[in-house]
């Protein structure tokens, strides 16, 4: 999670500054994804005879399957959005979102919905995606920002595609 001024973010012609943005990502990518990457490895870690469970996974399992194990009970809503939300398996999804909320402390989401009205959710890894929020007293958000690395036939890394999202 980073905090600026919401002016830093835009250039005079409405674009994102793009000099912030990678200054961002590289930070992200340094130090955030390390400290992610070692909750997410205390959550995975095998066990050894000297250990004989593995208390964070079991906390986090038992927590949020208790939790999301009924699932969601819509009412006062029309029969296609109860029938778009199996097509999609909400059900699923939360769970997901969970689990990384519990494992990373964050989760994110991206919700779209088509010209039929159809929603669709992915859940996006904390380990390539952050927020910027305003310097603010209270923070709002002002830019989401989702890093997809891409690879060519050989599996060597080609380079990055940002996806960037915001309100501003």
């Amino acid at each position: 999670m980073f905090n600026i001024k919401p002016e830093k973010l835009l250039l005079e012609d409405n674009s994102i500054n793009f000099k912030l943005l990678v200054k961002l990502i590289d930070t992200f990518r340094t130090q955030e994804v390390n400290k992610l990457k070692n909750m997410y490895n205390r959550y995975n870690r095998p066990l050894s005879h000297n250990i004989t469970i593995n208390l964070e996974k079991y906390i986090t399992d038992t927590i949020v399957y208790y939790t999301f194990g009924e699932p969601i009970q819509y009412s006062n809503v029309s029969e296609d959005f109860v029938n778009n939300m199996t097509v999609i398996d909400e059900d699923s999804h939360n769970v997901a979102m969970a689990m990384d909320q519990s494992i990373f402390g964050k989760a994110f989401e991206y919700i779209q919905i088509n010209e039929e009205g159809e929603v669709g959710l992915v859940n996006l890894s904390p380990l390539n995606t952050f927020m910027v929020y305003s310097n603010d007293i209270i923070p709002k958000p002002i830019l989401g920002v989702h890093i997809n690395e891409e690879y060519d036939e050989d599996d060597s890394l080609e380079g990055y595609n940002v996806l960037c999202w915001s309100d501003l």
